[in-house]
């Protein structure tokens, strides 16, 4: 976590994008690949699985092609880093009745300011 703040985030990025790979295959080992694919491109989960993905490819991209070109690497993992999180919580919340609109009510109430 240190090299993160100090400017070279590359190696817990790509731990934290490589446990993310890991934890989809473990789901796709414990209920199968085709019922687990079944699962995350449901209608009301698509979504969120294309950000989810989305985010660990354009990681993988930002890590890879701009291997050499420090400036623009370290700022850009961070906010893709956020973007996993974001959106590994928002496929997790997908799983749990409800939890997405609670969600978003609430965040609509705190941004309304009427708390």
């Amino acid at each position: 976590m240190s090299r993160l703040f100090s400017g070279h985030p590359v190696s817990y990025v790509m731990n934290v994008t490589l446990g993310n790979v890991l934890s989809i295959c473990g789901s796709c080992f414990l209920s199968g690949p085709v019922a687990q694919s079944k699962r995350m491109w449901a209608a009301d989960r698509r979504g969120a699985t294309t950000a989810y993905l989305g985010s660990i490819v354009l990681t993988f991209l930002a890590v890879f092609c701009l291997g050499g070109v420090r400036v623009v690497q370290a700022p850009l993992l961070v906010v893709l880093l956020i973007c996993q999180y974001v959106t590994v919580a928002w496929y997790c919340l997908s799983y749990i009745p409800y939890a997405r609109q609670t969600i978003l009510r609430r965040m609509s109430t705190w941004t309304n300011g009427n708390n």
